[in-house]
């Protein structure tokens, strides 16, 4: 049997924010620069490194800063991301035009930022493949800590990319989008954090590159222009990168969502994500009306207290760009929107908005539309054993025409929710030749989105899957985490949930969608399922996991079944995560290359009345038993009030201690593939107190709406649409400690009591 720990030693302690979701920390060492011709060093503690200033790369060619002049300097104050502090530019004279390199330090002086204009000088128009605004040659002059002790968790701009913790090596290069964070002493040590602070303008990635011995050669900031056109006197800007570090990889994934927002001036993402019924997980492109009618009438009949029924891909099969149904749905999508709004539910439908079916009338009706290449051959995207053309969404009436078919299907069908696919076709292509030749991909899958956004109106949900993460910010209410799942576990799925647990931080930007929840039993897959979709191979552990999979990213629920064949007690599993419990984890074990396994959920409950707790989720991903041991330090207990806290098992609806900081909570035999969902709450060891509901994975958080404890007497109100049996959990002090005692209160009843 295994034996895992997590020790936290108090020396660590006192590096971590009393908030596991706030500042990146007070022991933040101050960054200082100095500019040297055509390098910037820049120091920090133990950090040091130089960036030199690279040509752009451009058709004609620029000359290398060896042979630019200076023709001007200045400084001035600026706010970026929200934070104040000061930039310098260096205006350079190249034989092409001029290159604008700004340096940013906030005026704390623990985030630097760097930034390249170009301009055409020239007397033609040029093309521009490339700007570099950072590099930092590491042969030469970097260091941060011992490279054998690095741990670099990587993020990338795509769904179907794989997040994840790689150590160093011989001859590796590791590319990143939109951020690298980079730990000097094996997941212990200080972080250092490189992303990208913008996303609008262009592609852009970030490479790491080690020589033949295992030491840096170094780091750069590509950021991809495509070869666009600029003409005379016309300026290209790249995005801006940001480099900060602090002892807490969590607080600097927050603190960066936090400068996202700023530097674009938006909101935090509404609460109440929605729950959302989807088609696809179990009938695929096998939906059909009959089947629908059967949906509607188990829905009528049980109504599962979910918010949207989204039609998945189906209704439009071989009609890609034309927007309308085919003969899989005769009564028409109208129709099909005013059934499900008949039983409360928001009608939502998933379209593949880029793309275009080669026989559709569209294709044969516009082909300017369609993108190309630099031969003039049409761009591919295939899917479903399929080729599939591409809009071209610089070509004048394109985005005209896709905000009239979504004004349509919002505003004449009734849709409120949609689910957009394939997105990333317009990215799929490195040779494609946009009508617009200075338009960069990003500019054109904006410009695309924007479109869509205006047909669909301000009131409709886009939640979407597989287009770039940052070009959908502030369009998209949600983005799919990870690659599509199936309902079984295996080597592939693996991967999966560590997408989802590794993008947790995105929720400071946008609802985060897992992708769907499966959890019932079907050995055998249906005879017309080419897919292996509708099996439901999951042990009950694997259901659990599989369960809080959706809880541990906090914000969409997403899920697909028969519910007219489904086990009650698998049905009832839903019961737990629905409705969203509004606020996404954090793994601890960040840097856990396999995949984390111990993750923190702070609750802020509905009721005024409760003080927030915390939610730990401990997730065994191997293939046998271990044991856990669990130091309840300050990095678990957060900022709860108090210095003994109690640990309740919500799946064995136990209390299994009683502890004070620093002690260590021992978790035996967790088997393979079970998760342990504990709540952490603070208890002064006299009062009676509610513990917790076997209702939802907040342990109260989202069903207890009002509660009071005097004379003897706790009382409440739960709210909630499961029409189910609830029970209820309370410890009463007692002389050796305390006591566990529950109640279970009737399907429907609101109010309850306690006497003890």
């Amino acid at each position: 049997m295994n034996k895992f720990k997590i020790l936290i030693t108090p020396g660590a302690l006192l590096l971590l924010s009393m908030n596991l979701f706030s500042s990146a920390g007070s022991e933040q060492k101050d960054f200082n620069i100095i500019r040297n011709g055509y390098t910037t060093r820049v120091t920090s503690g133990d950090l040091k490194f130089s960036i030199k200033a690279v040509r752009p790369n451009t058709i004609p060619q620029t000359s290398e800063p060896v042979d630019w002049k200076i023709i001007g300097e200045a400084s001035s104050d600026k706010r970026l991301g929200g934070i104040s502090g000061e930039v310098s530019q260096v205006s350079w004279q190249t034989n092409t035009g001029q290159m604008v390199c700004e340096t940013w330090i906030s005026e704390r002086k623990d985030l630097i930022a760097f930034r390249q204009t170009f301009t055409n000088k020239s007397a033609a128009p040029l093309k521009l493949k490339m700007l570099c605004p950072m590099y930092i040659d590491g042969s030469r002059d970097f260091s941060f800590g011992s490279i054998q002790d690095w741990r670099i968790l990587e993020q990338f701009r795509f769904k179907n990319d794989l997040p994840k913790t790689e150590i160093p090596s011989a001859g590796k290069i590791v590319t990143c989008d939109p951020f690298f964070i980079i730990n000097n002493n094996k997941g212990e040590g200080t972080n250092l954090f490189i992303g990208y602070l913008t996303f609008s303008l262009h592609l852009a990635d970030i490479k790491l590159s080690f020589n033949n011995k295992g030491g840096l050669s170094n780091i750069v900031a590509d950021c991809d222009f495509e070869g666009v056109e600029v003409p005379v006197n016309g300026s290209r800007t790249s995005q801006w990168i940001i480099l900060t570090q602090g002892p807490d990889a969590n607080a600097l994934m927050t603190d960066y969502t936090e400068h996202v927002r700023s530097y674009y001036s938006l909101t935090r993402p509404q609460e109440n994500a929605p729950s959302v019924y989807c088609t696809w997980y179990y009938h695929a492109t096998n939906y059909t009306e009959e089947l629908f009618k059967k949906d509607i009438a188990q829905f009528r009949k049980e109504h599962i207290p979910f918010d949207a029924f989204l039609i998945d891909e189906c209704w439009d099969l071989n009609n890609w760009g034309d927007f309308r149904h085919n003969d899989k749905f005769p009564d028409g999508m109208k129709w099909v929107a005013g059934q499900i709004s008949s039983l409360g539910y928001m009608p939502g439908i998933w379209t593949a908005p880029f793309l275009v079916d080669r026989g559709s009338d569209l294709a044969k009706s516009h082909p300017e539309w369609l993108l190309k290449n630099s031969k003039g051959a049409l761009c591919i995207f295939k899917m479903d054993n399929r080729d599939h053309n591409i809009l071209d969404l610089t070509y004048p009436g394109v985005c005209d025409y896709l905000e009239d078919q979504f004004r349509k299907i919002a505003r004449d069908w009734g849709f409120r929710y949609f689910k957009f696919d394939f997105m990333r076709s317009v990215f799929i292509n490195q040779d494609q030749r946009f009508y617009d030749r200075t338009s960069t991909t990003l500019e054109a899958y904006r410009k695309g989105l924007e479109a869509i956004r205006r047909g669909v109106g301000n009131g409709a949900y886009i939640s979407v899957c597989g287009g770039h993460y940052g070009a959908s910010l502030g369009i998209a209410q949600s983005q799919r985490s990870g690659s599509d799942v199936k309902s079984e576990w295996n080597n592939t799925e693996l991967p999966k949930y560590r997408q989802n647990i590794l993008r947790t931080w995105m929720s400071g930007l946008w609802q985060v969608d897992p992708d769907a929840m499966m959890v019932r039993r079907q050995q055998t897959a249906n005879t017309d399922d080419k897919r292996n979709l509708t099996l439901g191979l999951f042990s009950d552990n694997e259901a659990f996991t599989n369960t809080i999979n959706q809880f541990l990213g906090g914000n969409l629920v997403t899920f697909t079944e028969d519910f007219s064949r489904i086990d009650e007690d698998r049905k009832m599993l839903y019961r737990h995560i629905i409705p969203s419990v509004n606020a996404s984890s954090r793994p601890l074990d960040v840097f856990n290359p396999v995949c984390p396994e111990i993750m923190l959920t702070r609750i802020h409950p509905k009721c005024k009345a409760l003080d927030g707790w915390n939610m730990v989720t401990i997730v065994n991903w191997s293939d046998s038993s271990r044991d856990y041991s669990i130091t309840l330090d300050r990095k678990i207990t957060g900022d709860l009030k108090g210095n003994r806290f109690l640990v309740y098992d919500f799946r064995e609806m136990k209390l299994i201690g009683n502890l004070s900081v620093n002690d260590v909570l021992e978790l035996n035999g967790v088997g393979a593939h079970e998760s342990k969902l504990l709540k952490i709450v603070a208890w002064d060891g006299n009062s009676a107190m509610f513990i917790g509901t076997d209702l939802s994975f907040s342990c109260g958080g989202t069903e207890i709406s009002e509660i009071s404890c005097r004379d003897g007497l706790i009382s409440g109100t739960l709210q909630t649409e499961w029409l189910v049996p609830v029970r209820l959990s309370f410890v009463i002090p007692a002389p050796d400690g305390y006591q566990l005692k529950q109640s279970e209160i009737a399907p429907g009843q609101r109010r309850f009591s306690f006497i003890y």
